[in-house]
C-alpha cells in the first residue's frame, strides 16, 4: 500500500508541475505582448524617441541660423544680412550643409541637407521647417514643438 500511495503522490506532483508551466508561459506571452505594444503603435517607446530626435534637429538647426543671422548682423553693423554672407557665416560654424538663398523679397530660406528649410525675414524671426516629410502629429509653435492631443486622449 505504501508503494500505491507514493505512486499517486507522485502522479499528483507531475500534473501540479504541468499546469504551473502552461501557466508560466501564459504569464510570459502576456507580458511579451504587452512589452511590444509599450516599444511600438502611435504612442510607443520607439515613435516617441524618433519624434524626440526630429525635434532636437529642428531645434538645432533653427539655432545654427539663429547663431549665423546674429553674427552677419554683428559683422554689418545692423545694416542687413545678405544670403551670401549668411551662407558663409553658417558654414564657418561648421554647417557645410547649409544653403543660403536670397528669395528678393526680403526674405532668405536656408536648407539643411535633412531636407527642411527655413525662411527668415527682416527682422530674424525664423520659420517652422518646411519638410515634405515632416511628421504629421507634430505641431510647432514659434520655438516649441508638441504633440496635439490623440482623439482618444483627454486634456484635463
Amino acid at each position: 500500500m505504501n508503494k500505491k500511495g507514493e505512486k499517486g503522490k507522485n502522479m499528483k506532483n507531475k500534473g501540479i508541475t504541468l499546469i504551473a508551466l502552461v501557466i508560466t508561459i501564459i504569464v510570459l506571452l502576456i507580458l511579451a505582448a504587452v512589452s511590444i505594444a509599450t516599444l511600438t503603435g502611435e504612442n510607443g517607446i520607439l515613435t516617441r524617441a524618433q519624434d524626440a530626435k526630429t525635434n532636437t534637429e529642428i531645434a538645432e538647426e533653427k539655432e545654427a541660423i539663429g547663431i549665423a543671422y546674429n553674427g552677419v548682423m554683428a559683422d554689418s553693423l545692423g545694416t542687413g544680412v545678405e544670403a551670401e554672407k549668411l551662407q558663409n557665416e553658417l558654414r564657418s560654424n561648421g554647417y557645410t550643409n547649409a544653403t543660403a538663398v536670397d528669395n528678393g523679397d526680403g526674405t532668405i530660406t536656408v536648407t539643411f541637407d535633412s531636407g527642411r528649410s527655413y525662411t527668415i525675414d527682416a527682422d530674424g524671426n525664423i520659420s517652422d521647417p518646411e519638410e515634405a516629410n515632416i511628421i504629421a502629429t507634430m505641431k510647432i509653435e514659434g520655438t516649441r514643438v508638441t504633440k496635439p492631443p490623440m482623439p482618444t486622449e483627454r486634456k484635463f
